[in-house]
C-alpha cells in the first residue's frame, strides 16, 4: 500500500523507485560498516535487468551514480557484461566521475549519512563533506504527476524544495551550484556551509488530493496546498548571482519569418480560452498560435507554459490530436491511459513506457520517426556528441535530424538526454504535419 501523499494507490515499478531501493541498500551498508568503506558495483546504463522495475535505461541511472559517489565508495566496481553500447556507457561514467571530482574531489571528505532513506520518500538527498563545505545532491520523483525538476525548486535564494507533503529547506548560506558540465537534468547540486544540514519537513494538516489536479487538456498541473512555504517560480537560466550560465537559442527554434494570423481557440470541456497573445514575445509565438488555432495545443489554467519540459503523455496527446487520431478516453484510470495505449498499439513507444516521464530529445526523435513512418534517410548528420545517443535510438535520431524533424544546436551537439519544452514539441509537430 502506498504512503499518504503518494499519487498512486499502490507503489508502481518506476525508475525512481528502483533507484530508491538500491540506494537504501547502499546507505544501510555505509551505516553498518566500520569506517563506512563500501565497494558498490554498478552495471552499464544500456544494461537492462529485464521487466519494468529498473532504472538503467533512464536518467535515474546518472542520479544513482552521483548519489552513490557521495557515499565515498572505495572503489566503484564496474560490472561490464560486454554490452554492445559499452563504449558510450564508459564515456558517460567518466563524465559522471569527473563531475564528482569537481564537487568532492578532495582528500578530506566524508559522507554525511545519519539514516537511510525511507521507502515513502519521494526525493533522494545525499551529502558529503569535502573541501571545507558540504555538498548535496537532491533528486525528485519525476514520475509523480505534475512534478518537474523546475517546480520541485520553490525557493532559489534559500534553496527550498517541495514534492507533495515533503519539504527540504537548506540553511542560510547555501546556494545551488552549476557544474562545469550539466549531465543529468533530474537533480540539483546544493552547497551549504560546513557543519550545516538541510531540514527535512513533513508538513501536516494538509488536504492531500487522491488524484492529480488536471488542466484543461487533462495535463497534470500539480497538487495545491496551503502551507507556510512561499511558492516561487525559479528562473532556470540563472543558478546563483555569480554563476549564471550562458543562454543559448533552442535547437528547434522556428524560422523568423514563420508568422500566422490566428483567431482565438476555446478549449473544449471548460471555460478556459487560450489566446495567441499569451505567447507574445516568445521565440515560438507563431508556432504556438498556430497550434492553438489547429486545436492540438490547449494549455492549462496557468496558460500555455511553453518553456515547461513536456511529459511523454502530453507529447503523445498533442501528436494524436495533430494527426486527427481518436482514442478511447475511458481506457484506464488516468487521463492519459487512452493516448498511451494507442501509442503502444501503433508502435510509437515501448510496452513498458509510462505517461508522466519527462521526454528526452532522443526519444522524441524516435516517436516522430515511428509516428510519421520515416524510412532510412541519408543520415548525413554529424553531431559532435552522437556517441552519447542511446544505441536503441541512434538510427531514429539520425533519420529525424536528416529529414528535418528535429535539429541540433548551434555548437554542433544534439544533446540526446536533454529535455524538450512544450514550445519545442509544438514546433517539431508542425514541421511534420505541414
Amino acid at each position: 500500500k502506498a504512503p499518504e501523499g503518494y499519487p498512486f494507490e499502490y507503489y508502481k515499478a518506476t525508475g525512481f523507485n528502483a533507484a530508491l531501493v538500491e540506494l537504501i541498500k547502499i546507505q544501510d551498508a555505509v551505516l553498518s560498516t566500520d569506517g563506512g568503506k563500501i565497494m558498490p558495483w554498478i552495471g552499464l546504463k544500456s544494461w537492462s535487468t529485464g521487466g519494468y522495475a529498473n532504472f538503467w535505461s533512464t536518467n535515474y541511472y546518472d542520479e544513482f551514480v552521483l548519489h552513490t559517489g557521495l557515499m565515498n565508495p572505495d572503489p566503484f566496481l564496474i560490472y561490464n557484461i560486454g554490452a554492445k553500447d559499452q563504449g558510450t556507457d564508459e564515456k558517460l561514467l567518466t563524465r559522471l566521475f569527473n563531475q564528482l571530482d569537481e564537487l568532492v574531489g578532495f582528500d578530506d571528505r566524508k559522507p554525511l549519512i545519519t539514516k537511510a532513506f525511507s521507502w515513502d520518500q519521494r526525493y533522494l538527498l545525499t551529502g558529503m563533506y569535502a573541501g571545507g563545505k558540504n555538498v548535496w545532491r537532491i533528486t525528485p520523483d519525476l514520475y509523480t504527476p505534475g512534478v518537474s525538476q523546475e517546480n520541485f525548486l520553490i525557493n532559489k535564494e534559500k534553496p527550498t524544495f517541495q514534492i507533495g507533503n515533503q519539504v527540504v529547506v537548506f540553511p542560510e548560506g547555501s546556494y545551488i551550484y552549476q557544474p562545469t558540465e550539466k549531465i543529468s537534468d533530474y537533480g540539483y547540486w546544493v552547497v551549504s556551509p560546513q557543519n550545516t544540514y538541510p531540514e527535512e519537513l513533513r508538513i501536516v494538516g494538509m488536504d492531500i488530493p487522491k488524484e492529480p489536479i488536471l488542466g484543461s487538456d487533462k495535463i497534470p498541473i500539480g497538487h495545491t496546498y496551503e502551507n507556510s512555504v512561499t511558492k516561487y517560480t525559479p528562473d532556470m537560466q540563472t543558478v546563483s548571482a555569480d554563476k549564471a550560465p550562458a543562454v543559448t537559442s533552442p535547437a528547434d527554434k522556428e524560422p523568423e519569418n514563420n508568422t500566422e494570423n490566428n483567431t482565438e481557440e476555446t478549449n473544449s470541456g471548460n471555460n478556459n480560452t487560450q489566446k495567441p497573445s499569451q505567447a507574445q514575445g516568445h521565440w515560438a509565438q507563431a508556432s504556438l498560435d498556430k497550434a492553438v488555432s489547429m486545436g492540438f495545443l490547449k494549455g492549462t489554467d496557468k496558460g500555455l507554459m511553453p518553456d515547461r519540459n513536456i511529459q511523454r503523455a502530453e507529447f503523445i496527446t498533442m501528436l494524436l490530436r495533430a494527426m486527427s487520431i481518436e482514442t478511447n478516453e475511458t481506457v484506464g484510470a488516468t487521463w492519459y491511459a487512452g493516448a498511451i495505449n494507442a501509442a503502444k498499439e501503433m508502435g510509437w513507444i515501448e510496452p513498458y513506457d509510462d505517461g508522466p516521464t519527462i521526454l528526452t530529445r532522443e526519444e522524441t526523435a524516435r516517436i516522430l520517426v515511428r509516428a510519421f513512418q520515416i524510412g532510412e534517410t541519408s543520415r548525413r548528420v554529424n553531431f559532435t556528441d552522437i556517441d552519447s545517443v542511446s544505441a536503441n535510438m541512434h538510427d531514429a535520431v539520425l533519420d529525424a535530424a536528416s529529414s528535418g524533424m528535429i535539429n541540433g544546436y548551434p555548437d554542433g551537439t544534439f544533446k540526446p538526454q536533454g529535455n524538450i519544452t512544450r514550445a519545442e514539441a509544438v514546433t517539431m509537430i508542425l514541421r511534420c504535419i505541414k
